[in-house]
């Protein structure tokens, strides 16, 4: 994971009318279910990452970008050994989809 990917998706993301977070996780953590009334994008960077949407199991590859929309039910699980590195945002008011 360099520097120049995390700007790129957070350039990108910005020009798309998303915020940006990057965000770690250590080892087994498993995030309850969780609703956002605004659509959300993720990329992992490092590691492994499960995510549940609607019933939907998510097993995300590196730097593959998965949209979750608004209302949607998920839930987060770090499913590695080790502690994991990925980026999330929100789509701001008047944003674009991604």
């Amino acid at each position: 994971m360099s520097n120049s990917m995390i700007e790129e998706i957070q350039d990108r993301w910005k020009r798309a009318g998303y915020s940006f977070f990057l965000w770690h996780d250590p080892p087994k953590k498993n995030w309850p279910v969780i609703i956002h009334p605004m659509d959300e994008v993720v990329v992992l960077l490092k590691g492994k990452l499960v995510f549940i949407v609607n019933g939907e199991k998510v097993n995300f590859d590196i730097n593959q970008e998965v949209f979750v929309p608004s209302d949607s039910p998920h839930s987060v699980h770090n499913i590695g050994n080790s502690t994991n590195c990925w980026c999330y945002g929100y789509r701001i008011k008047g944003g674009n989809e991604i």
